[in-house]
């Protein structure tokens, strides 16, 4: 268990001269309580013979480093003298050895002895100066598995403790204690308590049952220690801290430690120059890396599935390819469509022989019609001549009346007959009418392409379309064999994976036009490239680059290129650095650079091309456009099958002879409409 209370004092041999007398630190420090040393000073009473003086400064901090109580005492061999006098200031005074009441007066402490002085006299002054005195600075950190975590939260806590001290000098301290000092660390661990240990920059060793952990910091030295412990239940003893001058022999090999580190540290300077020299011509693409990053967040989804043999120009995506592909589906029916017209015209020509044969009909019957009518009107006129001759023509009347009697028996029997056929064409026509059997017939065309009947014109449309299908199946061919080339392309007899191998490829395109957005266009890209290209170059000139055949440690390269010389925090290092890794290898992957700004030449041409679109001109986030490009490479499939497979189009060949035939249907079409407009005209008038 973690004991979160103050140290016992503890006694730490140790001397140092201040004003002729001997002084010691000894820091004692328990559930992360620290000790600092600072100098306590003291002066002996007038006497013959002088009292000799030894003290020990006490600190105990709390879990942070932080002073809570310093003490100094004091131990005299007074030598018979009836008093002694200290020099020092304090906060509080306190006898060890007996009841004498010490007697203050400025910075002046006397004790003044009644009767037989004692042999040795303790006496203890609370102060916090020698510890603020002190060369170093001293700080505790802790983490639980990783996580920053308070003290009093790791104890009895199961996992990985990791306890950070950092000794830092402070530049204001005094010479003396600045360049003699020496500090001394240690804590110990009970060996079945525990289940590992880790000191980094210390010294474990094993004591009995006990690991002690030590670790030491030379004058004006820095030091870092981390020790991490595994347990199923932590507890921690402390740390004590000595804090004691070195002796002048110890001052010798001091000065030697410093000579060889000087040497080394020169020698270690050669070492890096020219890793250095790199470093410096690095040292001005600070100010681009930001933008490079916002650049190339899009490109880790590009990396996985860029590749580079999309060069052909997609200048005809625009043009849908689905009207291709359907003109066999659309012309399948032309058949049908044939059929019934052929049908209606039958209907209507049957009608128009039964609307002649009526009309023919009519013709005698309205010829004695008009002969009865004639023979009426020349027996009214010879009526109206003799009228006046009744008398005298008596019987002239009477052939008269039967002759009239009978002309208007034989015009009635007519008029009778002319009703009937009248009523039989009036009937032909209103079937005509009301079955709308007369309507033109619609040409034929493919979704929405109109298929001229002019073979002139039928031919130019076969150019223009034939133009457009070489350059689909050009590219279609071209990213086939790319997929062919791949492992599941060479297993995939039947080509069942091409379209799913498109839509990648479509996805590709998407996300480099994504992370051309996001660096602020063409230029933004180029730079980011140059910059991963320009510090590839500069990886590639140290020894452990040349030896990386793979750039399997570009990354590591970079990252720390961007924490040491440009400040980076850690975790954005190491995200620029992959987002570098992953441009190059996209470059890589496309086949060099030529060919990544071909891949993106195309993505921004489909981008134009959905533009275009009525989907695209309302679509002001581009939610729209990725699908829109999986489409459009999808087709490629089809055109591939629509070249290849000559036994089902017939490739260009068998799209030239749709075209022709829809042609003439269409011309034939417009005869038919020809002859209907004809009979309508003759029905309406």
């Amino acid at each position: 268990m973690l004991h979160l209370k103050k140290a016992a004092s503890v006694r730490c041999a140790g001397k140092f001269a201040k004003r002729g007398l001997s002084a010691v630190l000894c820091a004692a420090v328990l559930s992360s309580a620290l000790g600092n040393s600072a100098i306590a000073f003291a002066a002996a009473p007038s006497s013959t013979v002088n009292p000799a003086c030894d003290e020990t400064y006490y600190a105990i901090l709390d879990y942070y480093g932080t002073l809570r109580k310093g003490s100094v005492v004091k131990s005299y061999e007074t030598k018979g003298a009836p008093s002694i006098s200290d020099f020092g200031t304090y906060d509080k005074i306190s006898n060890l050895t007996d009841n004498t009441k010490p007697s203050v007066s400025g910075d002046q402490v006397t004790f003044r002895f009644s009767g037989k002085a004692p042999d040795k006299f303790y006496f203890e002054g609370s102060t916090a100066q020698p510890y603020n005195d002190l060369p170093w600075n001293l700080a505790v950190s802790y983490k639980l598995n990783g996580v920053p975590s308070k003290v009093e939260d790791i104890a009895d806590k199961t996992g990985l403790v990791e306890i950070n001290v950092d000794i830092t000098p402070k530049k204001n301290a005094a010479g003396y204690y600045k360049n003699n000092l020496a500090l001394l660390g240690m804590t110990a661990f009970n060996a079945d308590d525990i289940l590992s240990l880790d000191a980094k920059g210390a010294q474990v060793q094993l004591l009995g049952n006990l690991r002690t952990v030590m670790f030491l910091a030379m004058p004006s030295e820095t030091q870092h220690i981390s020790i991490k412990v595994g347990s199923n239940s932590f507890t921690y003893p402390g740390l004590t801290f000595i804090a004691a001058p070195a002796t002048l022999s110890q001052l010798s090999k001091i000065a030697e430690l410093r000579n060889t580190k000087d040497k080394t540290k020169d020698s270690y300077d050669s070492i890096n120059k020219s890793f250095d020299s790199i470093l410096d011509a690095l040292s001005g693409m600070g100010e681009n890396l930001n933008s490079a990053a916002d650049g190339l967040d899009g490109l880790n989804e590009a990396r996985a599935s860029a590749y580079g043999g999309l060069s052909n120009s997609a200048k005809y995506v625009d043009i849908s390819l689905a009207n291709l592909d359907s003109i066999a589906n659309s012309l399948s029916p032309l058949s049908g469509d044939l059929s019934s017209a052929g049908s209606a015209l039958t209907a209507i020509n049957s009608k128009v022989n039964a609307l002649t044969n009526a009309a023919v009909a009519l013709k005698p019957q309205l010829a004695a019609c008009r002969s009865g009518i004639s023979a009426l009107q020349t027996d009214m006129n010879r009526l109206a001549q003799l009228s006046g001759q009744l008398e005298s023509h008596g019987g002239d009347v009477s052939k008269l009346s039967q002759s009239f009697q009978k002309d208007t028996d034989s015009l009635n029997s007519d008029l009778k007959g002319l009703t009937s056929n009248l009523n039989t064409l009036n009937s032909t026509l209103s079937y005509l009418k009301s079955s709308k059997a007369l309507s033109p017939i619609s040409e034929i065309s493919v979704n929405g392409i109109p298929i001229p009947s002019d073979p002139a014109k039928a031919k130019a449309l076969i150019n223009s379309l034939g133009s457009a299908y070489d350059g689909y199946y050009s590219q279609a061919k071209a990213l086939h064999d790319k997929y062919k080339a791949t492992d599941a392309g060479k297993n995939d007899a039947d080509d069942s994976g091409f379209p799913a191998y498109l839509k990648s490829s479509a996805d590709s395109l998407y996300n480099l036009w994504q992370a051309e957005q996001q660096a602020g266009g063409k230029d933004g890209f180029d730079s980011a490239l140059g910059q991963a290209n320009q510090i590839h170059s500069a990886y590639k000139q140290t020894p452990a680059g040349r030896s990386d055949t793979s750039d399997s440690h570009f990354t590591d390269f970079v990252a720390a290129y961007l924490v040491t010389q440009l400040h980076y925090p850690q975790q954005k290092a190491a995200a620029v650095a992959a987002q570098m890794a992953a441009l190059l290898k996209a470059e890589q992957q496309a086949g060099g650079e030529d060919a990544l700004n071909s891949m993106l030449s195309q993505a921004n041409g489909l981008y134009n091309a959905y533009k275009q679109t009525s989907a695209g001109k309302n679509d002001t986030n581009n939610t729209g456009l990725k699908p829109y490009m999986e489409n459009q490479l999808s087709h490629l499939a089809e055109v591939y099958v629509m070249g290849a497979e000559t036994d089902t189009l017939g490739g260009k060949t068998g799209l030239t002879q749709m075209i022709m035939q829809a042609s003439a249907a269409n011309k034939t079409i417009e005869q038919v409409n020809s002859q209907i407009s004809s009979v309508n005209s003759l029905i309406n008038g």
